[in-house]
């Protein structure tokens, strides 16, 4: 019940799985982004961006979803390995370069709401 209201603004095919191509990952992220204009990139519940004065760019060669982000604090880059819909927004699942261990970024709809955000 809790992905209900964010599972509207969003066609169903673009719920990833960790099946999903990076493609298809890339265009529910291309989705969420265009769709929410304010939303924020959090990392352990950090705010690491603001994506009303950040940029980003999605990439899919070799058979892999890169996304990059960045604005005048800093620059991140990512191999997005899965999306996933949750009711505040998408948790990607996500490995640096040179690292094994996957992690999370949560893309959230709106930059003021990342402080009421829960894990």
């Amino acid at each position: 019940m809790g992905r209900r209201p964010f599972i509207q603004f969003f066609n169903h095919s673009m719920i990833q799985s960790p099946q999903s191509s990076p493609e298809q990952t890339a265009a529910a992220i291309t989705e969420f982004l265009q769709t929410h204009t304010a939303a924020a990139i959090l990392e352990h519940g950090t705010v690491l961006f603001d994506m009303r004065s950040a940029q980003w760019s999605l990439n899919t060669d070799h058979n892999r979803c890169t996304l990059h982000l960045w604005s005048e604090e800093r620059n991140l880059t990512r191999r997005v390995l899965s999306a996933e819909a949750r009711s505040t927004g998408l948790r990607l699942s996500v490995q640096r370069f040179g690292q094994p261990k996957p992690s999370t970024l949560d893309l959230v709809s709106k930059a003021g709401a990342a402080s009421a955000y829960d894990s």
